[in-house]
């Protein structure tokens, strides 16, 4: 069970893609662009519902190349590509498809509703890792249109992960460096209305590279 039942269209929207440091001068109303090559950068959306706003202001981490939350830095960050129209996959630098679907993965224990939901992963998959034939196949990703920025969403309107909270520094933001941290779909329900003690929930933004 999701948030919301959103009524918006969903889209394969255009966008810019900038460095970090100068995404504040962007206009975030602007279209956005879930195509090509991009970083996947983690926003912490703790306390609202799918739109962040500042969200570039919120980034806790990014994508590293198996599909695990890491420090930002260009080392850490991998690029990935969105390929197809549907089903429409996000592809690793290596070429593997990145899957809610490994069951090889471990599973979001903290979690009452997550006890059945398995990390992402984007590294090498072998069919019998798979949840059953034809779920990597199905699997495919999607923006929202409407919100500010395209934030990746899978099956009905899953637009939020749950993860462990990243250590922080002195000063209140995630550590520079920490271990890879894993990330799973958000699901809530009757026994549990927010993520457990320890974790945040988090959005993940295509943030397009141009060249």
């Amino acid at each position: 069970m999701h948030l919301l039942n959103i009524l918006l269209a969903i889209t394969a929207t255009p966008a810019r893609s900038l460095s970090i440091p100068s995404l504040r001068n962007i206009n975030p109303r602007q279209v956005q662009d879930f195509t090509g090559r991009a970083r996947i950068l983690v926003v912490n959306s703790t306390g609202y519902i799918y739109d962040v706003p500042d969200a570039y202001n919120k980034v806790i981490g990014c994508i590293n190349n198996v599909g695990k939350v890491a420090p930002v830095s260009s080392r850490n960050c991998a690029v990935f590509e969105k390929k197809g129209d549907y089903p429409t996959k996000i592809v690793s630098p290596e070429g593997n498809n990145c899957t809610h679907f490994n069951v090889a993965q471990p599973i979001n224990q903290d979690s009452y509703y997550g006890k059945d939901s398995y990390a992402w992963y984007c590294g090498v998959t072998g069919e019998k890792e798979s949840k059953g034939p034809g779920w990597f196949d199905s699997e495919t990703y999607y923006t929202i249109n409407g919100f500010d920025h395209p934030y990746i969403c899978s099956g009905n309107i899953g637009c939020i992960r749950d993860m462990p909270a990243p250590p922080t520094g002195p000063d209140g933001r995630p550590a520079k460096d920490f271990s890879p941290l894993p990330l799973w779909m958000y699901y809530w329900g009757g026994e549990e209305y927010n993520v457990v003690k320890g974790h945040v929930e988090v959005l993940l933004l295509w943030d397009l590279i141009k060249n």
